[in-house]
């Protein structure tokens, strides 16, 4: 009787189209990968369109394979861009940048908490895995109503970051490159405002005044410190990122 019931279900159009936490792990996968993708592209970031493709293949061979390990290295990539995308929705929401640079990062961090919890629940394992259950509901229920919230919030404060003074020196970041690999300034007060283009973080660091500063993605940082005359390195601390040519030399006379 039992077997006569799931093969009902698994027929039903009403069962096919109800969310299990199978179906939402997928749904998250595909919605990450497109969200990657797009970004990648609009924003014309090169390494946010590379790791788009790879989080593309993974989602492949997570879709078309579903066993533990392509779901396990799945997880992964959901853990990953959670701890990029909500570090920097918190940092843009605490400097009150704009609506864009808030909806971004919340949009891919709700998706791969989505996706995560989706996982779990899957593979802890359904009882009835073409029943449609209330969890996987409640779940996207809870992504929409915090990613509101957010940018609820986000509006409240939009665009009141702190401004860059006309003195200042000016660097932004593109596709994993600093838009000046030189810059000059007077002993004293040194003031740097820094953008970042990209989708994940980068620096700017400098350790011989030790400067660390990060900035996420369209965030704006103003950066302010004390620097006797001499010449200096600056550079992304972000794993791989000096290495790549994002570093460059700070000249205070």
């Amino acid at each position: 009787m039992r077997a006569e019931i799931k093969a009902y279900r698994s027929q039903s159009p009403g069962f096919q189209t109800a969310l299990t936490w199978s179906r939402l792990m997928g749904a998250a996968a595909l919605v990450e990968a497109a969200l990657l993708l797009i970004t990648g592209v609009s924003l014309g970031d090169a390494e946010t369109l590379t790791f788009g493709l790879v989080v593309s293949v993974t989602t492949a061979w997570f879709l078309w394979r579903r066993g533990v390990v392509p779901i396990l290295v799945r997880s992964l990539v959901f853990l990953d861009v959670l701890f990029f995308m909500a570090t920097a929705t918190i940092a843009n929401l605490s400097t009150h940048e704009t609506i864009g640079a808030v909806a971004l990062p919340l949009a891919l961090g709700a998706t791969s908490a989505t996706g995560l919890i989706a996982t779990a629940g899957y593979l802890v394992g359904d009882p009835d895995p073409g029943a449609g259950q209330k969890a996987p509901v409640l779940v996207v229920a809870a992504a929409l109503v915090l990613s509101a919230v957010g940018i609820a919030f986000s509006l409240a404060g939009a665009g009141t970051a702190q401004q860059a003074a006309g003195s200042d020196l000016k660097i932004s970041v593109h596709s994993a490159r600093y838009s000046t690999t030189s810059l000059s300034a007077t002993h004293g007060q040194v003031a740097i405002d820094a953008t970042n283009n990209d989708l994940f973080w980068h620096t700017v660091t400098i350790d011989k005044l030790g400067v660390d500063v990060r900035v996420p993605v369209k965030g704006h940082r103003r950066i302010v410190f004390p620097a006797p005359p001499g010449t200096y390195i600056y550079y992304c601390a972000i794993p791989g990122h000096a290495s790549i040519g994002m570093k460059g030399t700070l000249t205070v006379h």
